[in-house]
């Protein structure tokens, strides 16, 4: 039985994705916590953070004040250098809002054109 192998570059996909998808549930996380609610080795968690805060689609910041122990950085959705938009267009309007990447997003009055 030949067995496919996958390619790196969809690995490394869908190991983005498994990041995105827990910082989306959980809110800002730490890598510790990101490994752990993805199932991700701490080390790919690592190696896929750095790539996306390098693309700007993640940001780290300072825990505000840590709790007992060693304290570290959160990861949480980029909010100044990236933004989702959601357009509807139907016959008889056009809406565009700014959907934001964080989950819940924040509710926005659309802009709409007739």
């Amino acid at each position: 039985m030949k067995t496919e192998r996958a390619e790196p570059a969809l690995l490394r996909r869908i190991n983005e994705r498994r990041i995105f998808e827990a910082i989306q549930r959980s809110g800002p996380a730490s890598r510790a916590t990101l490994a752990r609610l993805s199932g991700l080795t701490p080390p790919t968690v690592s190696k896929v953070i750095d790539s996306l805060l390098t693309r700007g689609l993640v940001e780290e910041f300072d825990q505000p004040r840590p709790p007992l122990g060693r304290p570290h950085k959160l990861i949480t959705m980029a909010t100044t250098s990236a933004a989702v938009l959601g357009v509807v267009i139907d016959a008889g309007a056009c809406c565009v809002t700014d959907a934001g990447c964080s989950s819940p997003a924040p509710p926005r009055r659309p802009t709409a054109w007739v």
